[in-house]
């Protein structure tokens, strides 16, 4: 699989997870290991070096993934997407300060999203 078409899901709710992974997969992405808490998540990218990764924000353990992103952006400049169920304005704006990050709020619409994905792969 061509290396640009890899993402990674970090995402706590496993029926979520299985669902962007099912949706990913018909539009030709590789989908990694999912990770459900911050630690998992920064492992798996130092591991698998993702393209794109989603991000739900709240997560299993003690990281959030605010703070995995924060992480992740030390050793790769992935697009990182966060996908979450929370819109406060606090949030959004403590994940879009991360550099080469989006936002998007559950429940998301797949076509913007993979169309996101496409124009930054």
């Amino acid at each position: 699989m061509d290396a640009g078409k890899k993402v990674q899901i970090v995402e706590d709710e496993a029926v979520t997870a299985m669902l962007f992974e099912k949706v990913l997969k018909r539009y030709g992405y590789s989908v990694g290991e999912i990770a459900s808490s911050g630690e998992d998540a920064v492992a798996f990218a130092r591991r698998d070096t993702p393209q794109v990764i989603l991000m739900d924000i709240r997560l299993i353990g003690d990281m959030d993934g605010i703070d995995a992103a924060q992480q992740i952006r030390s050793f790769s400049t992935c697009l990182i997407i966060f996908v979450t169920g929370y819109s406060d304005d606090s949030i959004r704006d403590r994940a879009l300060a991360i550099p080469n990050s989006l936002f998007f709020v559950k429940p998301v619409d797949f076509k913007e999203l993979v169309c996101t994905i496409e124009e930054a792969v």
